[in-house]
């Protein structure tokens, strides 16, 4: 048996509203293959659009790691070369001023010195 025009307007009124079909069909009481006819492929075309904003997120994503690893390499090559200028392996928080630093033997020798604050580190 045929849609009425006025089942047809309400099924497209209540899709328009955010209805779900399963919605519809118990609402007018009318089955999933007739409200897919009368929506025309409105679900098909959603879905293609999905698949096409799915594509593009992938995309940048893509995109996003490629950077995150060009960033973490300059990261890295950039602490190897302050380490290297600073000619030290041993770069220390220093608990008082909490300053990265490399810290300074002392004139005894035993204790190391913080080179900004000037105070007294333990033994390293």
């Amino acid at each position: 048996m045929p849609l009425t025009e006025e089942k047809i307007e309400e099924i497209k009124r209540l899709y328009s509203e955010g209805k779900s079909t399963r919605e519809i069909a118990k609402a007018l009481r009318v089955s999933f293959r007739e409200i897919s006819q009368v929506l025309g492929g409105g679900i098909e075309k959603q879905l293609s659009e999905l698949a096409e904003l799915q594509s593009e997120i992938d995309k940048k994503v893509d995109y996003l790691l490629k950077m995150m690893g060009k960033l973490r390499f300059s990261l890295f090559s950039m602490a190897y070369a302050i380490a290297k200028l600073l000619r030290t392996d041993e770069i220390v928080l220093c608990p008082f001023c909490y300053e990265w630093m490399a810290p300074v033997p002392s004139e005894d020798g035993d204790r190391f010195l913080c080179p900004k604050c000037g105070k007294t580190l333990a033994q390293l």
